[in-house]
């Protein structure tokens, strides 16, 4: 009161005083010294601008638009998030429109108080969700889309974040706060992007009750949408992201999941599968994520000890197969387990007939290694059947080997080399087909 009654007998005689000399200052002066103060703290401000409502018998700021110039000036310029309480206050105190007589500036500054209410109506909500910003901030950032995104963002994942974790309801509050945040401020973003950041953070938050209620938010298979369902009754509780998009969100989510697990057994890791899992219809690119998830366990079994994320960055994927051989002698035995993982690890891309026989040849020269004949002949031969011609090598390998008593495979073999080798080869092979040929005459003759 004491601030109040000093500005009654001190300052505006002096800006009387400044007026007389210089017509225009004291209103420059006062604006001046207002909107420096707001900038650290709103309370004094707020006792000129009571002293100057409407309804006040003396008034400091006796023209109402330059009041309510000095107060949209004082409410922009705080670089407090604490003072939102204050900044209704001194809206209260602004003319209502109709009142005195109306100018087209008059109007205008009527369209900007409106405006401000709706800046202060998303700080508030913003407050509310525990995300308190200068109403500066909210001002700044209207016209844009990448600042409104990233704002939206940011409140959705401290939402997801919370301790305790917030329910259902909180949840589908928050949306409502984000469509009206949209709709009556940041009109620069559409409001299908609301629900994909809203869907987006609830497959990110890490917990099951969540990504169910994504589920619910999105179109989970490709079967043809009700018309109804995305136009009369786009409302907020039957709204539903477009399919293509929610495999899109479902596949980013279920990557981070998957990324950030230390290995299968890991928490994320099931989160992971249930985002993927929501894709009713399973297209192919879920498909190949959920496969590289059953990799893991193959990997495991096979006694490879290597991070998810590795597996996934991995270029060369039958590298990994080679590991798996490599890690015990005998497991070039379990053929159709590597075959599998080999699938599921999509090595050589989606060229499964060059995918079988990359995996076969390492199978028939590691059988071969250990002098197993008999499984790499089996491997060898399965390999002709397809006519793999990358495998002439192996064939020549085991078509060459003098302890594999069956001449007339290995002739066999040496055919296939013959016929699909590269020409620098076929002279060592003519010669040791020939040679070949000369023992199964023998053992012919011998008979």
């Amino acid at each position: 009161e004491k601030y109040v009654k000093n500005a009654y007998q001190w300052m505006v005689p002096f800006l009387h005083r400044c007026e007389i000399q210089t017509p225009g200052v004291a209103n420059k002066l006062l604006k001046e010294y207002l909107v420096t103060l707001a900038k650290e703290d709103l309370n004094l401000p707020l006792k000129i601008i009571q002293h100057s409502k409407p309804d006040c018998q003396q008034k400091i700021i006796p023209d109402m638009d330059q009041l309510m110039v000095i107060a949209l000036g004082c409410i922009y310029s705080c670089e407090r998030d604490d003072q939102l309480s204050l900044c209704y206050d001194i809206l209260e105190c602004l003319p209502q429109r109709g009142y005195g007589c109306e100018t087209d500036i008059t109007n205008s500054l009527h369209d900007q108080v409106d405006q401000l209410e709706k800046i202060l109506s998303v700080s508030e909500l913003l407050e509310k969700h525990g995300l308190q910003k200068p109403i500066s901030f909210v001002k700044e950032t209207q016209s844009s889309p990448k600042e409104a995104h990233k704002l939206m963002v940011q409140l959705t994942r401290h939402t997801g974040r919370k301790h305790p974790p917030v329910s259902e309801s909180h949840w589908k509050s928050l949306l409502e706060d984000l469509l009206d945040m949209q709709q009556n401020v940041y009109k620069c973003m559409d409001e299908d992007t609301c629900y994909e950041i809203f869907t987006e953070s609830l497959l990110c938050s890490g917990r099951l009750e969540n990504i169910h209620l994504a589920g619910q938010m999105m179109h989970c298979s490709s079967l043809p949408i009700d018309p109804q369902g995305n136009t009369a009754s786009k409302s907020k509780t039957h709204y539903k992201i477009s399919y293509e998009k929610s495999i899109q969100l479902v596949l980013s989510a279920g990557r981070e999941y998957f990324n950030s697990s230390n290995n299968l057994t890991d928490p994320c890791m099931d989160i992971a599968r249930s985002c993927l899992q929501l894709i009713s219809d399973c297209p192919s690119a879920i498909q190949e994520e959920l496969d590289l998830i059953r990799a893991l366990d193959y990997l495991e079994e096979f006694g490879i000890k290597i991070l998810p994320l590795q597996v996934r960055l991995c270029s060369d994927r039958l590298s990994l197969i080679k590991n798996c051989l490599a890690e015990c002698p005998t497991n070039y035995k379990k053929s159709a387990k590597l075959l599998c993982l080999a699938n599921l690890l999509r090595v050589a891309g989606d060229d499964q007939a060059e995918r079988k026989g990359q995996v076969l040849i390492l199978l028939a020269e590691q059988a071969l290694h250990f002098q197993d004949y008999r499984s790499a002949n089996i491997h060898c031969q399965e390999l002709m059947a397809t006519g793999y011609s990358q495998s002439w090598d192996v064939c020549s390998q085991l078509g060459q080997s003098e302890s594999y008593q069956d001449l007339g495979t290995r002739q066999e073999l040496m055919a296939f080399a013959l016929t699909h080798c590269p020409p620098s080869a076929i002279q060592g092979l003519l010669a040791a087909s020939s040679s070949l040929q000369t023992q199964l005459k023998r053992k012919l003759q011998f008979k």
